[in-house]
């Protein structure tokens, strides 16, 4: 016979431990049931969407579903494919607007990548050091292409920007060895520090209009640039703009440019015409440095200075 208080003690003990117990099984249970792997694809579900988080796949042609047991694909973590050698294309889905950071970066096999329309950005780095990458199909839904985006693709030799780009943000596609032509849209307002920093097959760039800013070194060692026409709202030329670009004969600045910062031609051996320069007032440290024009534009506003 058990006395009150070891009838209450036992009666807590019952109580206790089996719910406990129980909530604890049904966690595990429920967490067990979000996650799981399909067509290769590591994957876990919240909030009713299927978040992929790797891919574990032989196949080389990843093609990323738009839908996992009955829940969409909506997001992808940063960084789920990095460093994958297996994957030779990749194929994202419709559903997502973003292009997560590091996605596929240092996926050195990579040779294509097809982004859906609906995607508005890719993030940075999503699709650095690639080296094998040779084609990639942008949507006109895209906004931004971030920072280091495509930047050490060595076998990239092409890029067609949709008519709605709006930024390509800094070092985008720096260290592109092999990009040659780049087609940019008439949206584009604004190209990144460095964003075209080394692509030495390079050789021309037609720049819309709609462009208002560039930032230092967007072009620098773009050693196949024999010209260039920037837009009429640049009006301030930014330090190592195109330093050491070497091949670089003539430049028609913006009527109205003021300012040519800090070794913004600095190397640029062969520079030997430059237009509508008859406006600026500020020439800032080695902006001419080893180049033809280095003693005629600083004469010009030395004398224009005096009167």
């Amino acid at each position: 016979m058990l006395s009150s208080c070891e009838g209450n003690k036992a009666a807590e003990e019952y109580t206790e431990v089996p719910a406990t117990a129980h909530i604890h099984e049904t966690v595990s249970a429920a967490a067990e049931k979000t996650r799981g792997e399909a067509l290769g694809f590591a994957y876990y579900i919240k909030n009713r969407s299927a978040v992929i988080t790797g891919y574990n796949g032989t196949d080389g042609n990843a093609v990323i579903p738009a839908e996992i047991d009955g829940y969409p694909v909506t997001n992808i973590e940063r960084k789920a494919f990095e460093d994958n050698d297996v994957i030779t294309s990749i194929e994202f889905p419709e559903g997502i607007t973003v292009i997560p950071g590091y996605v596929c970066s240092g996926c050195e096999n990579l040779e294509k990548a097809v982004i859906p329309e609906g995607v508005t950005s890719i993030s940075r780095g999503a699709f650095y050091s690639c080296g094998s990458l040779k084609e990639v199909f942008l949507p006109e839904s895209l906004r931004i292409i971030g920072g280091e985006a495509f930047a050490e693709c060595g076998s990239l030799m092409e890029i067609a920007a949709p008519t709605g780009l709006e930024t390509i943000e800094a070092e985008a596609f720096q260290g592109d060895i092999s990009l040659a032509n780049i087609t940019l849209g008439e949206s584009l307002a604004k190209i990144g520090a460095y964003a075209f920093h080394g692509c030495v097959s390079l050789k021309t760039l037609d720049i819309p209009d709609t462009v208002e800013a560039i930032s230092a070194g967007a072009f620098k060692g773009c050693t196949g640039l024999a010209a260039m026409e920037l837009p009429q709202k640049v009006t301030i030329i930014n330090e190592e703009l195109f330093m050491n670009c070497t091949e670089l004969k003539s430049v028609s600045l913006a009527e109205g440019t003021e300012v040519i910062d800090s070794r913004a031609f600095s190397g640029c051996t062969k520079l030997g015409i430059m237009k509508n320069d008859d406006k600026i007032y500020y020439i800032g440290k080695d902006a001419f440095e080893n180049c033809p024009l280095d003693g005629s534009v600083k004469e010009r506003i030395a004398r224009e200075s005096e009167i």
